[in-house]
């Protein structure tokens, strides 16, 4: 197996020259790449984005495990106040000529969750691919460490909820 050095997200990697050697890739974005990572993902910024994917085919499938983590500010949709949120996630991805077919999501015997995608190209944006995972792995609701405290303090009141008048036409009471 075979490592190359650190890179920036800038890196490809062309299908023809990803053989059954797996190779490892390490990638760490420039604070240029972090800039335009932040305005991409729709966060406040981005202070940390890196990753490592290990490529080897087999037969024509090419085979892609990776692990990344990313440090983000972002908007607490409580609180708005800015909150930091570390982002870590392991993922694989599996490349198969278009021309296969069944391209479905599946459930690899170990459990492992295994993405399939077809090669639609000649080469592969590893930090493409780092950026997307990223992105599916954020919190889709994000929340400070305040933010119970200030629900707390200014939670809903349940009377005054539309469905308050429901539940008392309705008779109901909580489960």
């Amino acid at each position: 197996m075979s490592e190359t050095p650190i890179t920036s997200f800038a890196l490809t990697v062309s299908f023809d020259a990803i053989d059954a050697a797996a190779r490892i890739y390490r990638l760490a974005a420039t604070p240029d790449e972090l800039t335009s990572i932040a305005e991409r993902l729709g966060v406040i910024a981005t202070t940390k984005a890196e990753g490592e994917m290990k490529l080897w085919r087999e037969g024509t499938r090419v085979e892609l495990r990776g692990a990344l983590t990313a440090h983000l500010t972002r908007q607490c949709v409580v609180t708005l106040e800015p909150m930091q949120e570390i982002v870590t996630d392991e993922f694989a991805i599996r490349y198969e000529p278009a021309e296969d077919g069944g391209l479905d999501d599946e459930m690899r015997d170990d459990g492992e969750d295994l993405l399939v995608e077809p090669m639609e190209s000649e080469s592969l944006s590893l930090g493409e691919i780092l950026i997307q995972q990223i992105a599916v792995s954020m919190s889709a609701h994000p929340r400070s460490t305040d933010a119970d405290a200030l629900l707390a303090e200014f939670g809903r009141d349940e009377a005054a909820s539309p469905f308050a008048a429901l539940k008392a036409i309705a008779g109901g009471e909580d489960d």
